[in-house]
């Protein structure tokens, strides 16, 4: 970091802007730790007690672009959820326990699973976990 510039640092934004990813998905905070296999990607998975918090992360230390199909084996995530990459929002859905993206060159997608409440394939947590509305005797 070029120092007595830090103010107008594109680094320093970008530090920001990983630290308040940090500070907004408990996982990345105190979640377990889980490399997933991949065949050119760095990749792992961040997770905790709450299904809804699962983050993914890949990495591309290659100076090509690489598509791949990474497993993601975490049995309470179903089928068809939507994640969003929280550094350029772009959306993709797992397909089974898949997820298959192209990450470009030198950079990292971190996908976090995205509350698609009101869809008709959203909601789909609530429906198997239960929510506190349907426990009229239980206070959260």
């Amino acid at each position: 970091m070029p120092w007595g510039r830090e103010k107008e640092s594109e680094m320093l934004e970008h530090t920001k802007m990983l630290i308040a990813l940090r500070k907004q998905h408990r996982a990345l905070r105190i979640g377990d730790y889980r490399e997933l296999f991949a065949r050119d990607l760095m990749a792992f998975i961040r997770t905790t007690d709450r299904v809804s918090e699962v983050v993914i992360v890949l990495a591309n230390p290659l100076a090509t672009p690489v598509k791949e199909m990474v497993v993601v084996p975490v049995p309470a995530i179903l089928g068809h959820t939507l994640f969003k990459d929280a550094m350029d929002g772009e959306e993709t859905r797992l397909l089974g326990s898949t997820l298959t993206v192209e990450v470009k060159p030198k950079t990292v997608r971190i996908f976090t699973m995205v509350n698609e409440v009101g869809n008709p394939s959203g909601d789909q947590y609530k429906r198997t976990w239960g929510h506190w509305a349907s426990f009229a005797s239980v206070k959260p």
